[in-house]
């Protein structure tokens, strides 16, 4: 017999969440009760409702644990879900509402992921991995996987920062040797991501200000509003250099992305509302703003 009932659900008040009222997590949490009032000074991102062990959402009746009460009640599940997660529910449903970019992230594949928890519990208390998958319902901005080699190679040829920072020779040879250039993307990335501070700052800003002289088609081609806003959200630092190696994403509403195992992310736009199915094998992501 199917059984109803309320959520207490938490919320996570993260840096890059909206603020106050201008925030679809804080007004969706007073409208389910989740919380009694809205803190116009607060920042709020998340809206969980799960029952991971990390913040899980309760029986608003009796104050359990909805993962408790799944085990009471473990039939809900189904017989095919129990046979592969047990009893857990096998996914975590999110709401974000997004106002500045999240940082880059990648999530390790099934088998990194055991073994990441086996040596690291405490920091990786999941051992499964999270592909994800996004519909949008809203416009919606995000970094996604690394771009084609074609694109790649244009931008190391282009932007002369990069061989300052990297190196005109591991750039030659990236745009000379493609059947390793796998391999090779990933040294230059490596290198640019752990690249001295200094140096950082003195190609973005000297790659600031050629932005600035181009003409608006070449702005275009360079995301010069993209890299200006990472920017100021970010001064000085590398993630704004990341737009040139990951796909710049512009979702309109019902389109949708998949992003499977090691594939490097970061949300960079949401508007107000984002809805995060969160899977155990397969993580959905839908933004409704």
């Amino acid at each position: 017999m199917l059984e109803v009932f309320e959520l207490q659900c938490c919320i996570q008040n993260y840096l890059w969440g909206k603020k106050g009222f201008a925030s679809e997590v804080s007004r969706l949490s007073l409208a389910g009760q989740h919380i009694d009032f809205i803190d116009e000074k607060q920042l709020y991102a998340e809206l969980w409702m799960g029952a991971l062990h990390k913040n899980p959402s309760l029986v608003k009746s009796s104050g359990q644990k909805l993962s408790d009460w799944i085990k009471s009640n473990n039939e809900v599940l189904g017989e095919k879900s129990r046979l592969q997660f047990g009893d857990q529910l096998p996914f975590l449903m999110k709401i974000l509402s997004i106002n500045s970019a999240l940082s880059i992230q990648v999530h390790p594949s099934k088998d990194y992921a055991e073994e990441l928890h086996k040596q690291y519990p405490e920091i990786y208390q999941d051992s499964n991995h999270k592909p994800e998958m996004a519909i949008a319902l809203s416009n919606f901005e995000a970094l996604c996987g690394f771009r084609p080699y074609s694109e790649i190679k244009f931008f190391l040829e282009e932007i002369p920062e990069f061989q300052m920072i990297v190196g005109y020779d591991l750039i030659d040879q990236f745009k000379k040797d493609t059947t390793n250039s796998q391999h090779l993307l990933k040294d230059i990335f490596y290198k640019l991501m752990t690249s001295e501070k200094e140096i950082i700052s003195q190609s973005l800003n000297s790659h600031k200000k050629k932005l600035q002289s181009l003409c608006d088609d070449k702005k275009n081609v360079f995301l010069a509003k993209l890299f200006n806003q990472l920017d100021c959200w970010f001064p000085n630092d590398v993630g704004c250099f990341c737009i040139y190696f990951l796909n710049y994403i512009q979702l309109s509403p019902g389109q949708a992305i998949y992003l499977g195992a090691n594939e490097p992310h970061a949300y960079i736009y949401g508007g107000q509302i984002s809805l995060i199915f969160k899977f155990i094998i397969i993580k959905c992501l839908i933004i409704c703003i």
